[in-house]
């Protein structure tokens, strides 16, 4: 894939993760009354899963690495995932759920505020994290 290509490409996942986001609350407001808020909340995960792996795959072939699974890892994603991003997704569906849209616009926007909320109080610091903390 040419660099020309690659924006492109990127400015499409780009496109992508914000249409899977701005269409959450109206998603939820829609069959909100048909399931329930832990259905509501796990659904976007495993959409969001069975998008981007291929791509994640494809990512790993093209650089001649492997997918390693290791235990190790994989129990932290999901003590994350199940403490961090379920939990928080799961409040916001249920506030989304009793308020109006309007409003349940600015809960699903607490969701990125939360998540950085949670990893300065666990002290847990990625790649990507400030060397700094809120404190």
């Amino acid at each position: 894939m040419t660099q020309k290509q690659q924006k492109y490409f990127d400015w499409l996942l780009i496109i992508v993760i914000n249409f899977m986001w701005g269409t959450q609350v109206p998603v939820i407001k829609l069959i909100g009354g048909r399931i329930g808020p832990v259905a509501i909340t796990f659904l976007p995960m495993m959409f969001s899963t069975l998008i981007f792996l291929p791509i994640l795959l494809h990512e790993n072939r093209k650089r001649g690495t492997g997918f390693h699974w290791r235990w190790g890892d994989a129990k932290h994603f999901i003590i994350a995932g199940i403490f961090g991003l379920f939990t928080l997704q799961f409040t916001c569906t249920l506030g989304a759920q009793r308020t109006l849209a309007a409003n349940a616009g600015i809960i699903t926007l607490t969701i990125p505020v939360g998540t950085r909320s949670l990893q300065s109080f666990s002290g847990v610091r990625g790649e990507s994290s400030p060397k700094w903390r809120w404190e």
